[in-house]
């Protein structure tokens, strides 16, 4: 398993389509990683014998057949007259030199059978030698292992593997490929033509009568999920129908309503009412702060039941459009249809903070959506009403039943995750879609298997039959949710860039062949003074605490914070002020009293890439 993920942890990195410096040592380490579980995995295998498969084996007899006839020198043809002329005298022609018999009488075949010669037994086919298979060892002596470690320095030479790659070509050459199917292959070029003209035809009589018929409430939601998935501005969509056939009643969900006796539906008009409390205020007074908003409710005395639904009923929908900024600052799409398996979604723990005090050790929620609703929701009182009238705004929500993460025994596992018991206090809420951060991908265990098997559901809403006792968390399921886990790297993951200047350079500092020793001069303070390695972990590298910007203040007094400059090759760090004196990158005085109050600077011998290459190979797959 641990190999799994390394190799997947390698893949995700190898084929970013947007690389920084950090993601490119971390890629290097990992191959190094990579490296050792590989030949980890040649030894651990070794013992156990291993042969080609049948099919090797027939290529490889094939091919060494091949071979042998081409080495063998083969006689000249010419010399012999051709197979069916090869015919001798009988004896009869022999004895008599004058007289001339007929061909057929006098000539027999060289190779046929002999006058007076007995009949021979019939010749059984040979049969069919079954192709010997030879042992086959699991080694790293081929190409692809060989090219694991040009990677890195490549990115660097080149930039991304998808600017060279061929896959994108293969991707788009399997539309023509299929189209290949249906031509005799006679006249592929005219045939592919053709139908790729039949098809366009198709398609414009199919837009042509479609947009002849009467609009339909079916053909407008279609057309509206349409222009939805080609809007790249909005954050989600939730179609807006009001149908009656969509449509819930808040009665159902009373004390004598028809889910009464669900364990999800007891506390639902209470629980839905004050998730839209807030946001009704929200829609209302617009451009309030989030801190504003529970004294404005506390100071107006405004009350969960005073909330009203327009016509006591609200929307339901199978269908969400999310859409999100991935790691490579793009717009990109995910679909949340219900009763599937993309139904999953994943927040922002708002208890989660980078670094090493945190009251939460995940930095993500999990939750599987039961419920895509939307309703016109209003207040009885004076901060609902226009005049007589009361003011109804449109909320979209959602029903979630959320996971419980469980951490990783070890840093080569998927994070595993459980389903909250129904009965539990928690286990579901109300969710405002515009705090969705995207789909997630949530993989039953399915050797532990179903958590209530063979027993009905106890919730008809939630379907808590079909629970498993444990999930996996798949963060490599696409780059952009890989990225997500590499907290403060992705460019387009706004939500982390507080603390990307950290994590990058911490990742940086621990790329050992760039980075050296941080020499630091200053006052007469042996906090300043002398040589310090780079640390791992810049968060807690430096005594003192650090500020909200994420500079460090030392105790006596001095302020600085990392910086970054490239050298021709090699790297520099540069101290920023000090409450001595400002002073530039060159460590000059500014202050007038004519001495340098500190001077810092990294002296590294940065080996280039091709002179390293040898020895970074020796190190991943060498012995």
């Amino acid at each position: 398993m641990r190999l799994l993920y390394v190799c997947a942890r390698w893949h995700a990195l190898a084929k970013l389509r947007m690389q920084t410096e950090a993601t490119i040592v971390l890629l290097e380490i990992t191959t190094a990683h990579l490296g050792d579980q590989l030949r980890h995995f040649r030894d651990v295998t070794a013992p156990i014998k291993t042969v080609e498969l049948a099919q090797e084996a027939k290529q490889r007899e094939k091919k060494e057949a091949k071979k042998k006839d081409s080495d063998t020198s083969l006689e000249d043809p010419s010399l012999a007259p051709p197979p069916e002329t090869l015919h001798v005298a009988t004896e009869e022609a022999q004895q008599q030199p004058g007289s001339q018999a007929p061909l057929a009488e006098t000539l027999v075949p060289l190779n046929g059978p002999q006058p007076d010669s007995q009949p021979t037994s019939e010749v059984l086919p040979e049969k069919k030698k079954r192709s010997k298979r030879q042992a086959k060892q699991y080694g790293l002596g081929t190409i692809k292992f060989h090219a694991l470690g040009h990677y890195p320095q490549d990115i660097r030479r080149f930039g991304p593997t998808d600017l060279y790659s061929t896959e994108w070509g293969e991707f788009f050459h399997k539309t023509p490929k299929m189209w290949a199917k249906r031509t005799s292959r006679r006249y592929l070029r005219k045939e592919l033509s053709q139908h790729e003209c039949r098809r366009m035809r198709l398609h414009k009589a199919k837009h042509r009568i479609l947009s002849g018929q009467k609009s339909s409430a079916k053909a407008e939601e279609i057309l509206e999920q349409r222009r939805a998935s080609r809007n790249p501005e909005i954050h989600h969509y939730i179609s807006s129908g009001s149908r009656l056939a969509n449509s819930i009643w808040m009665r159902d969900f009373s004390q004598v309503g028809v889910h009464a006796q669900d364990p999800v539906c007891k506390t639902f008009i209470r629980d839905l009412k004050e998730h839209l409390l807030p946001r009704f205020v929200t829609a209302e007074l617009p451009g309030i702060e989030p801190g504003d908003l529970a004294e404005i409710i506390q100071n107006q005395e405004l009350d969960w039941s005073n909330v009203t639904l327009k016509g006591e009923r609200f929307h339901s929908h199978k269908i969400m459009r999310i859409k999100y900024t991935t790691y490579e600052a793009r717009r990109n799409e995910d679909i949340i249809h219900l009763d599937t398996d993309q139904c999953n979604i994943m927040l922002l723990d708002p208890e989660y903070s980078y670094g090493p005090i945190s009251s939460s050790n995940h930095p993500f929620r999990y939750g599987k959506v039961i419920g895509i609703y939307h309703a016109n929701v209003g207040y009885i009182g004076p901060i609902g009403r226009d005049g007589i009238d009361f003011k109804y705004h449109s909320l979209e929500f959602l029903w979630v039943r959320w996971y419980k993460p469980i951490p990783a025994s070890n840093d080569s596992e998927l994070d595993r995750a459980e389903l909250l018991p129904i009965e539990e206090t928690g286990s579901h809420s109300f969710v405002n879609p515009g705090d969705v951060l995207r789909a997630c991908h949530i993989v039953p265990h399915f050797a532990q298997g179903l958590k209530h098997p063979g027993q009905p559901d106890k919730s008809a809403l939630a379907r808590d039959g079909l629970d498993w006792k444990k999930y996996f968390i798949n963060r490599f399921v696409d780059r952009d949710m890989f990225m997500r886990y590499e907290w403060g790297l992705a460019v387009g993951h706004t939500y982390t860039h507080q603390d990307a200047t950290a994590r990058n350079l911490q990742i940086i500092a621990l790329s050992t062949s760039h980075w050296g020793k941080l020499e630091v001069w200053g006052p007469d303070d042996d906090t300043l003074g002398g040589s310090r390695t780079i640390p791992n972990n810049l968060n807690n590298d430096v005594e003192g605490e650090e500020d909200a910007e994420g500079d460090v203040e030392d105790e006596g007094g001095f302020e600085y914070e990392y910086a970054i400059k490239d050298n021709e090759g090699g790297y520099s760090y540069l101290l920023g002020e000090s409450e001595w004196g400002d002073e530039d990158a060159e460590g000059e005085d500014d202050d007038g009293d004519g001495e340098s109050s500190y001077h810092s600077e990294t002296d590294v011998s940065t080996s280039q890439c091709d002179s390293d290459e040898d020895e970074r190979e020796a190190a991943m797959f060498g012995d």
